[in-house]
């Protein structure tokens, strides 16, 4: 309350076995009338990196594949750097993972063709993902509840639930009302990434 301005933030858990939601925050001001969970959006940034290191996998690379930490050729009309304007030359797709580098994603994006990789994360996003190079440093808005649905299909077998609030209703006199029926959708596998 001493502050002059407050800062928001949504947070939402769930449990990523079954989607079911456990907890959510929508900042301070529960009366507003946008649900941050929901409709706030805003670029994802790194957390996009692990599922371009999965899409390398399935396109046959392996945790020591080699790639260049270097500056992009001059084909690329573009030249981002790493967040410490560094470059360290040979690494692995491990190391870059680990390290949160921004160049190695850029090169598998552009060595097996971005247009393979959007199937793989399109269906947990609304808007519609174009293929720019700059999606690999996750110049994508995303929701708090789009994001979570992505990792918990991430940690579950590559399979994509909503998450939910109410598992079952019960009557007063005791009988089943409303029973919640996940719907669960096969996403990350070989024939997806190149559908």
């Amino acid at each position: 309350k001493k502050r002059v301005s407050q800062i928001e933030g949504a947070v939402i858990v769930t449990e990523y076995k079954t989607g079911k939601i456990i907890a959510l925050v929508n900042g301070y001001d529960l009366n507003q009338s946008k649900n941050r969970v929901f409709e706030w959006k805003r670029q994802i940034g790194s957390i996009i990196k692990p599922f371009i290191t999965y899409f390398a996998f399935l396109e046959g690379e392996e945790n020591n594949t080699i790639y260049q930490d270097s500056p992009l050729e001059e084909r690329f009309l573009w030249n981002p750097k790493n967040y410490n304007r560094t470059f360290k030359g040979n690494m692995t797709i491990e190391q870059a993972l680990i390290s949160s580098n921004n160049i190695v994603p850029i090169r598998i994006l552009d060595k097996f063709n971005i247009l393979n990789f959007i199937p793989l994360i399109s269906p947990f996003f609304k808007n519609k993902i174009h293929p720019y190079l700059s999606l690999s440093l996750g110049c994508i808005e995303g929701s708090p509840y789009e994001v979570i649905s992505l990792f918990n299909a991430f940690m579950f077998d590559g399979e994509k639930q909503n998450p939910y609030f109410i598992q079952r209703i019960i009557k007063k006199s005791g009988g089943l009302f409303y029973e919640y029926n996940c719907q669960k959708e096969k996403i990350f596998t070989n024939q997806k990434a190149r559908e």
